[in-house]
């Protein structure tokens, strides 16, 4: 029975890793959301200040509606900030905001990679999300015909989540050689935009629990 050990030696272990770096990441969100910088007022300068150290003056910074998340647009050339990435002086918000300003430097390198992610990620995460239903069911004598789409979705959505995770921790890394090699932020500053920084390149691997961050999102906003 292929299903058996594909669900349960790979799809299980496989999620219960993600779910722990999906609450390590929420963790790390929540933590520096409740600590501000002395140094810059939020998160639009931050990604400002990204943006002109590279002479990136025609790349826009929006501000998105509620419940929305931060993101890059390489059709619009503009990094888009949720409002509280935009407006917080938290060090979750300038991470955030900086990491999408990294995407900009890399568009202008012409990364292969983030123009796959702008073109495939919006039909792989939503794929990678019901394959959280197919397999499971897939188990089931009158289900088994969802294994393989489930075991298809789940696997590239996996596979394309690994490629991605190297483009994001560039993004990050980048953001931060510039923020050591221009000085803008004191030392003990720096560190905790590095931590944000991490948890943001995460984002990709947890993309499969959209749905859930977006009831977060929601909810953190009604609040």
């Amino acid at each position: 029975m292929p299903q058996f050990y594909y669900v349960f030696f790979i799809f299980f272990p496989t999620l219960a890793a993600l779910i722990a770096v999906y609450f390590h990441r929420g963790k790390t969100f929540y933590s520096f959301s409740k600590i501000d910088s002395q140094t810059l007022s939020g998160g639009a300068q931050a990604a400002k200040f990204i943006l002109d150290s590279e002479h990136l003056f025609d790349v826009r910074i929006e501000r998105l509606d509620r419940g929305t998340h931060s993101r890059y647009s390489l059709q619009k050339k503009t990094v888009m900030l949720s409002p509280f990435d935009y407006d917080s002086r938290s060090f979750t918000a300038i991470g955030r905001a900086q990491h999408e300003a990294g995407h900009a430097l890399q568009h202008m390198e012409g990364s292969v990679v983030l123009f796959l992610k702008s073109l495939l990620w919006p039909w792989l995460r939503p794929c990678g999300t019901l394959s959280l239903g197919l397999l499971p069911l897939s188990l089931m004598r009158s289900w088994r015909g969802l294994y393989a789409w489930g075991a298809i979705f789940f696997t590239g959505y996996m596979f394309f989540a690994f490629l991605i995770f190297s483009l994001e921790v560039n993004a990050s890394r980048q953001v931060n050689a510039k923020l050591v090699e221009l000085q803008v932020l004191p030392p003990q500053e720096l560190r905790l935009v590095e931590k944000v920084l991490e948890a943001a390149a995460l984002g990709c691997l947890v993309g499969l629990f959209s749905p859930l961050e977006k009831l977060r999102i929601r909810h953190a906003t009604q609040s």
